[in-house]
């Protein structure tokens, strides 16, 4: 059975996938690798500002985002496209994504809207007033013609008042030209005010956009800092005790040393004593032949010199498999505060790149978003 797409719909109401949604097995089952946990939560986000409502050009520019962030960085990142298309077509069969013009606007959105079409309507207003005026003056501009036609038919009576009539006629003509001037010049001014207020309803929702998903990187990347100032802490916290543990063990290793150095001479002394005592011996089995009597004491001492000797043998032995127990602790000991210096090392470096890194990615985030504006 091939594996199918999670509906757009369904994901809205359960949020971001913590494993990957695409296929696998030529399209027979589901991934299943798990995203991080950043990108699960920056799916919530953009799941959250959709449900909320937003217009088909805000969701085609979301959905890719999302896809991004659903699908795992190791394997099926190449299968956006698929899976942007797919979510599209389940846009097309609901009608909670609607134009920017819908009554669905975010409430985000919802109180600079109100403002801009409180002024256009303010603007058309007195676009209204001044439609108004010009209709009085065509008003009066009729009757100035119905009075240069009386004038016309008084003036075979006299020629002085034709002139008057002629010279009215005239500087209505000329109020008539301004007035439509004017006319036109308010027609251009409300047709600009319209334009005004479409651009900076995109421009406030492209802002909203940018600002939000600017806090939600700034956050996830204070997370990150946080995260590892704690691990420089536990670090510095385990280097302190280590040097502790390796200063005891120095000090245990210079008594151990003194100690050894004791027990060698108690067993070189014990060697020669053991020499003496193979003398001792040998002169006592001569004297054996001579005195049977003290032959069972000189049996009996002989006896315990060579179970001393034993000891003192077997006291080396132990002494020498300490010395190199020791010796091995202090190359361990000696191994463990190099590898702590490495990370001590290692640790500045990653706090260095952290810093360009996030520095970076703000400044990244910030072309993207002007490249989108634009």
């Amino acid at each position: 059975m091939p594996y199918t797409l999670i509906n757009l719909l369904d994901l809205i109401e359960i949020g971001g996938q913590s494993t990957c949604v695409g296929s696998k097995s030529g399209g027979k089952e589901r991934c299943g690798n798990h995203n991080l946990i950043t990108d699960v939560e920056k799916a919530d986000l953009i799941l959250l500002m959709m449900g909320s409502g937003a217009s088909r050009k805000l969701v085609r520019m979301f959905l890719r985002n999302l896809a991004v962030f659903s699908l795992c960085k190791k394997n099926h990142q190449g299968q956006i496209e698929g899976v942007v298309k797919k979510w599209t077509e389940h846009t097309a069969s609901t009608s909670m994504f609607e134009d920017t013009k819908s009554s669905k606007i975010p409430r985000i959105w919802y109180q600079t809207v109100e403002n801009l079409k409180a002024e256009l309507q303010q603007a058309q207003g007195l676009y209204s007033s001044a439609k108004t005026e010009a209709q009085k003056l065509k008003v009066s501009l009729e009757d100035a013609r119905l009075q240069g036609q009386k004038a016309q038919e008084l003036a075979q009576n006299t020629q002085i008042e034709v002139q008057r009539l002629l010279a009215e006629n005239r500087s209505l003509k000329t109020s008539l030209t301004q007035i439509s001037q004017e006319h036109r010049v308010s027609n251009l001014a409300s047709s600009k005010l319209e334009a005004q207020v479409e651009t900076l309803l995109q421009a406030k929702v492209e802002l909203s956009e940018s600002n939000i998903y600017l806090r939600t990187e700034c956050a996830a990347a204070e997370e990150q800092v946080k995260t590892i100032r704690l691990q420089f802490a536990t670090m510095e916290d385990v280097n302190s005790k280590l040097r502790e543990d390796l200063e005891k063990t120095q000090q245990a290793n210079l008594g151990l040393a003194d100690t050894v150095s004791n027990l060698k001479s108690g067993v070189q002394g014990w060697k020669n004593k053991s020499i003496d005592l193979e003398w001792q011996v040998a002169s006592l089995e001569k004297r054996l032949e001579v005195s049977t009597t003290s032959k069972d004491s000189l049996r009996g001492k002989l006896t315990d010199l060579r179970a001393k000797f034993e000891a003192s043998k077997a006291t080396e032995k132990k002494l020498t498999e300490r010395n190199a127990t020791l010796n091995l602790r202090t190359r361990e000991l000696e191994k463990l505060q190099k590898e702590k210096q490495l990370v001590e090392c290692e640790d500045e470096r990653d706090e260095t790149a952290m810093g360009a890194g996030i520095s970076d990615e703000a400044q990244s985030v910030s072309t993207s978003w002007q490249c989108a504006v634009m």
